[in-house]
């Protein structure tokens, strides 16, 4: 009995002139206004005060849209973001130290991962992702004067989704490109290393690896310093977002200079002949001293 009078107090219909965008569907609420001394006042309000003061009761016809899961707003202009967990598979960091050869606390990255930077670098990740949504929308306002929820209007609403998977629900194709920046921390905005490629929806679905290939040998010297490049991994799109992976790339075989056994070599041996020829050129003054003292001491006597 009580949903007949529900049903009956507020009526659902389909027959409205609202415009509602991005697939949203219109509906006519209907409800009840209550006025207590020409203020806007509450059901429970209205049954305490309409024995003791002018009250009255109106029907109110409320336009509304009834938005499908990846839009919210009042006439569904809002579009729902895709949130997306990322795993980098590769490179992998499978030749970090051991903890005791290196202190978390020091800022930077220890050295992980390794490449020739002749070669070419596959970042290869995993992508999680998901529609924060938790079903149609309709928006509170159209509800003031009904005594509905929203689950009891948009349970009578059905919409087809391009993507439906029950994580990531889209009314549209799935739109998404994977970027890869590279940094030049001599200047934070040169953007001459962005690496941008388009995404298919397997990728974002899971079911396919996200694939960037960058070519090394073609980085600047400026993006690459002690031996070492950083990159970071993000999805961009018009509704995804995700958290940024970062990496450090260190070159293999690198050397810092004057570390190589040959510069120590060619150190010592320079080190060597200047000692000899300062001890020599000490030993040639000591002597030409000695034979001035031996003169003066010869004219002396």
């Amino acid at each position: 009995f009580a949903s007949i009078m529900i049903v009956f107090l507020v009526l659902v219909s389909t027959v409205s002139s609202i415009d509602c965008g991005n697939y949203g569907k219109p509906t006519n609420i209907t409800g009840v206004r209550y006025t207590c001394q020409e203020e806007e006042v509450t059901r429970e309000q209205y049954e305490e005060r309409v024995e003791t003061q002018p009250c009255a009761e109106e029907d109110v016809i409320s336009e509304a849209c009834v938005c499908p899961a990846d839009f919210y707003g009042e006439f569904c202009q809002v579009r729902r973001k895709i949130e997306c967990l990322l795993e980098m598979i590769s490179p992998s960091q499978n030749s970090c130290p051991p903890p005791q050869d290196y202190n978390p606390q020091l800022q930077g990255y220890p050295k992980c991962t390794f490449k020739d930077f002749s070669s070419q670098l596959q970042i290869e990740v995993l992508a999680s992702c998901r529609t924060l949504t938790e079903g149609p929308y309709i928006d509170q306002r159209y509800l003031k004067y009904s005594e509905l929820n929203s689950s009891d209007v948009t349970s009578n609403f059905t919409f087809e989704y391009q993507v439906d998977t029950g994580e990531i629900i889209s009314s549209d194709p799935l739109v998404a490109e994977s970027n890869v920046k590279f940094f030049n921390f001599n200047k934070l905005s040169d953007n001459s290393a962005v690496f941008t490629s388009s995404l298919g929806t397997e990728p974002i679905l899971g079911n396919e690896l996200i694939v960037s290939l960058i070519d090394l040998s073609k980085l600047s010297k400026n993006f690459i310093v002690g031996g070492r490049t950083y990159f970071e991994f993000k999805l961009t799109g018009s509704n995804i977002q995700s958290q940024v992976l970062r990496r450090a790339i260190d070159q293999e075989g690198y050397e810092e200079p004057g570390t190589s056994q040959e510069t120590n070599y060619v150190l010592i041996v320079v080190l060597v002949i200047l000692g000899v020829l300062l001890l020599g050129g000490m030993g040639l003054l000591g002597f030409v001293k000695y034979k001035k003292f031996q003169k003066k001491k010869l004219h002396s006597t």
